[in-house]
């Protein structure tokens, strides 16, 4: 599969626009480090996609380790919570 950098870019611009309205998460830090070095960060992330081996896919520094928590709030009794 060969894959060009102009359509990572496309991917990555389409991410961030996705994020920036995403209210869960707050990713706006982490973009702006992945963005210091944009071209190294998606040529490497290139060569992992054209790569046969598909374990990176599945470490915790791709997929991350951050939680969210909905629908809960710490001043309301647990008798009041929805579930």
């Amino acid at each position: 599969m060969d894959i060009a950098i102009s359509d990572l870019v496309v991917a990555y611009r389409k991410a961030k626009v996705d994020a920036f309205y995403e209210t869960g998460h707050l990713t706006s830090l982490n973009f702006a480090l992945y963005e210091q070095d944009l071209f190294e960060n998606l040529t490497t992330l290139q060569l992992k996609l054209q790569s046969s081996d598909k374990g990176w896919f599945q470490t915790e520094e791709f997929v991350g380790t951050h939680k969210f928590l909905i629908g809960w709030c710490p001043h309301q009794p647990i008798s009041q919570r929805s579930s």
